[in-house]
C-alpha cells in the first residue's frame, strides 16, 4: 500500500474480493487439494500482510475518515457488512 502524490492510497490488489467468488475458490481449492495456484496465494499474502500493516488498512480507513469522504467511508461500510456475512460474525 502506498501513499500517491495526489493523497489517494494504492494496493496491489485489484479487485475487491467478492463473498460469491472467495466461496467459489474455497470449492475449487476443496476439490483440487493442495493445488492452490501460487499467483492466487501471494495476493492472499499480500492483502493480508496490507491488513495487519499499520500503514495499510487502518491507515487507509484514518485518512478517509479524516477527510470525511463519505463516498468511500460508504463502501468501506458495505464492504465490512460483506466480510460479517462471509465469516458468520
Amino acid at each position: 500500500m502506498k501513499l500517491t502524490k495526489e493523497g489517494q492510497f494504492t494496493h496491489s490488489c485489484k479487485k475487491k474480493p467478492s463473498g460469491l467468488r472467495i466461496r467459489r475458490q474455497r470449492r475449487l481449492t476443496a476439490a483440487v487439494g493442495d493445488k492452490i495456484d501460487p499467483r492466487l496465494k501471494g495476493e492472499v499474502q499480500s492483502f493480508l500482510e496490507w491488513i495487519k500493516d499499520s500503514e495499510g488498512l487502518s491507515g487507509y480507513i484514518n485518512y478517509y475518515l479524516q477527510q470525511n469522504n463519505t463516498t468511500i467511508i460508504s463502501e468501506l461500510s458495505k464492504i465490512y457488512a460483506d466480510l460479517r456475512k462471509i465469516f458468520g460474525v
